[in-house]
């Protein structure tokens, strides 16, 4: 009865680890000028800009590869900041990785872009080396 319930927890735990990876995998984050849509398998999300309280980049960890991963999130209340690199990122919002050199990117792009349609100063974690 031990060894089968041992197998039944981690094969669960497989199931739920390959569903979560999927979902992420699938996810489809929208910018264009009525707002941001967040796709995710059979539901969706929509913050209009007029309702944007809060984005920017905040630091969420390191990969194996040791390159910094970013969360660029839309938030319709304004966070508490953690320090100069992170906010901390509780309740409903529209949120994505940005991991390595896709961080200069979206402070290029994606930040600009955003700045135009709403008049939210972003905040932008700064990139910097993170001992974990």
């Amino acid at each position: 009865v031990f060894g089968f319930c041992f197998i039944c927890f981690w094969t669960l735990i497989i199931l739920w680890m390959c569903f979560y990876s999927f979902k992420e995998a699938v996810k489809t984050v929208i910018l264009d000028d009525k707002g941001i849509t967040k796709k995710v398998l059979f539901s969706r999300s929509f913050i209009a800009w007029s309702d944007v309280k809060d984005f920017g980049l905040s630091y969420s960890g390191r990969d194996r590869g040791g390159a910094n991963i970013y969360y660029l999130y839309f938030s319709k209340k304004e966070l508490r900041v953690k320090n100069e690199c992170r906010k901390r990122l509780r309740g409903k919002m529209i949120k994505c990785y940005v991991m390595g050199n896709d961080y200069f990117r979206a402070v290029e792009t994606v930040i600009p872009f955003c700045c135009e349609r709403t008049d939210v100063v972003p905040f932008v974690g700064v990139d910097k080396f993170h001992l974990i």
